[in-house]
């Protein structure tokens, strides 16, 4: 405690205790460290459960909670005998005793002690009433002052709690600490309704960005911090994207004589002719796509003949979103559809679409979509005629594939190979 006349006042215990089995304390005071290997243990009052479900304001008990069984534990710090009960010093000692049935043990999650303590009698009642006497180790009764400091800190040890709730009552208003049971309250106050099938954390993590969802509401940015929110962190890893359709538009403006003919190819998978880049969105080298840039900007300018192309252009692009969910997020379409319905505004069309692969080197840059790290599946066999080498399966010993050879070692060459 760093002071030699400390008042040690007294331990919380969160623990489980069956019945049949007991914790019992005993505890030692002393000033200097020299005397610890000698010390008198005094034992202690039993313990005594508390109704509160923790010492800690607003949190749970691991312990669980059963009446004089399971939660939250206390017991007052003091002397078996003595005129006065007191324990003082600088340092304090436990022992714990556990006694068990042969079948059960208690068990103990936390222990606190608490110091220095407050007298109330110090603190309230005239000097005549105060302590003015010091331990006398032979005499057994204890003093009037000190019946009554232990009596007034019984209540002392009920009020302490409350003032503690009191005071720490601000963590009610705090996501990440709040308790679980009080979390649809606190989102109702924010003006939102808690789903109650979703698990804690993504509970939380809602109410925190209750602010921003509301401010961003009806923006892809909204849409995406809430597909965030739902997926537990799907948007971040990148198995969720969110694509605005004009972004797809196939057009050649900024990609002028490079055949980009692609259908084929193992990479790109026939993506590699859109020019959509980034810098596309507004840098128009073609006449073909002047039409589009006219559309998006002030399509009031544009001639008789230009407006049935402009119709067209907004009816394929415009309020149109893609979803594509690739690598663990195909697992959660249906969470994904949720969030588009409830969140997404009335008029923007949208599709959602799952893929297996995470990276398309013709469309995934020029979309800002990143890449990310997945779970490879482990490669399957080779089937004659169906496995694309390379691509799906992994031929790992070339030796066997000679069906006549079968007792010949990786690495020797087969008499025989059957050309089928």
């Amino acid at each position: 405690s760093g002071s030699p006349a400390t008042n040690w006042d007294r331990i919380y215990l969160d623990a489980r205790i069956p019945p049949a089995t007991r914790v019992i304390i005993y505890a030692a005071t002393y000033n200097n460290p020299s005397e610890r290997g000698s010390l008198a243990y005094q034992r202690q009052p039993d313990l005594l459960w508390n109704p509160l479900p923790g010492e800690l304001p607003y949190q749970p008990n691991p312990a669980g909670h059963e009446p004089g069984h399971k939660g939250l534990f206390e017991l007052l710090l003091q002397r078996p005998s003595g005129n006065v009960r007191q324990l003082r010093g600088r340092y304090l000692a436990l022992r714990l005793v556990f006694q068990t049935d042969g079948r059960r043990s208690p068990v103990i999650y936390n222990l606190r002690v608490h110091y220095p303590r407050f007298c109330m009698q110090k603190a309230y009642l005239p000097e005549l009433f105060h302590q003015e006497e010091s331990y006398q180790a032979g005499s057994r009764q204890a003093n009037g002052a000190d019946v009554r400091e232990r009596f007034l800190a019984t209540f002392e040890g009920m009020l302490t709690p409350i003032e503690a709730r009191i005071a720490g009552s601000e963590t009610l208003l705090y996501p990440d600490a709040a308790p679980p049971g009080f979390l649809p309250s606190l989102a109702k106050m924010l003006g939102c309704a808690l789903p109650a099938h979703w698990p804690e954390a993504r509970q939380r993590r809602f109410i925190r960005h209750i602010g921003k969802l509301q401010r961003w509401r009806g923006t892809l940015r909204g849409l995406q911090w809430m597909l965030d929110i739902m997926t537990d962190g799907g948007v971040g890893r990148g198995e969720v994207v969110v694509v605005e359709n004009f972004r797809l538009r196939r057009t050649m403006a900024s990609l002028l004589g490079i055949d980009m003919e692609d259908d084929q190819h193992p990479l790109t998978l026939g993506t590699g002719q859109s020019g959509n880049s980034i810098v596309g969105e507004s840098l128009i080298l073609s006449d073909e796509s002047a039409r589009g840039f006219l559309a998006l900007f002030d399509p009031e300018l544009a001639r008789t003949d230009e407006k049935a192309a402009i119709k067209a252009f907004f009816d394929r692009y415009s309020h149109r979103v893609s979803v594509l969910l690739h690598g663990d997020g195909r697992a959660k379409r249906r969470i994904v559809r949720d969030c588009l319905e409830r969140h997404m505004p009335a008029h923007v069309q949208w599709s959602i679409y799952e893929t297996e692969h995470s990276f398309v080197a013709g469309l995934a840059p020029l979309l800002a979509i990143d890449s990310f790290i997945e779970q490879e599946p482990v490669p399957g066999n080779v089937v004659l005629n169906d496995t694309s080498l390379g691509f799906e399966g992994l031929l790992n010993n070339p030796a066997a594939l000679s069906p006549e050879d079968v007792n010949s070692r990786p690495g020797d060459i087969p008499s025989q190979v059957n050309e089928n």
